[in-house]
């Protein structure tokens, strides 16, 4: 009885390692087979966040007078609240207007610009500006050929 009962363990051990062996081996086909991944694109929206509404431009600048405010209006535009960084005003890098050929051009180097704070967090729909200052300098040599020229001002923000 023994040798049988020690072939009946056999049998038991062998037919639940044998088992054991399929479920490990049905397992890993069925993971093999199997499609665990799935990909979908999401799309940014194509309207700007924050827009730049309107800037208004000092007139009337002279060489050594007064710094004049530029005023930035940012809104925002999407269902958030949005960070916005710095609000850069420079002059645009290609300017130049030389109506006198005699004369040195207007250059952005006849100008200084003094850059405003961050502008921050703006709630949705909350419009906002940004002062930046312009003066132009007063430089050693004439600056006729600035008069009465439009300086193109360019405009960024982070």
């Amino acid at each position: 009885m023994r040798h049988v009962m020690q072939s009946r363990k056999t049998r038991l051990v062998a037919g639940g390692a044998s088992a054991a062996i399929l479920a490990i081996v049905g397992t890993g086909a069925f993971a093999y087979y199997s499609d665990s991944s799935f990909e979908k694109n999401a799309k940014a929206s194509t309207v700007p966040a924050i827009s730049i509404t309107d800037v208004d431009a000092p007139q009337n600048l002279v060489p050594g007078g007064p710094e004049k405010n530029i005023v930035v209006h940012l809104k925002n535009n999407s269902g958030d609240t949005q960070n916005v960084g710095q609000v850069n005003v420079k002059i645009r890098d290609d300017f130049s207007s030389q109506g006198n050929n005699t004369l040195l051009a207007c250059t952005p180097a006849d100008f200084e610009i003094t850059q405003g704070p961050a502008a921050g967090a703006l709630a949705t729909g909350l419009e906002y500006d940004v002062t930046a200052k312009i003066k132009m300098l007063n430089r050693n040599h004439n600056q006729d050929n600035c008069k009465g020229v439009n300086i193109p001002l360019v405009v960024s923000f982070v």
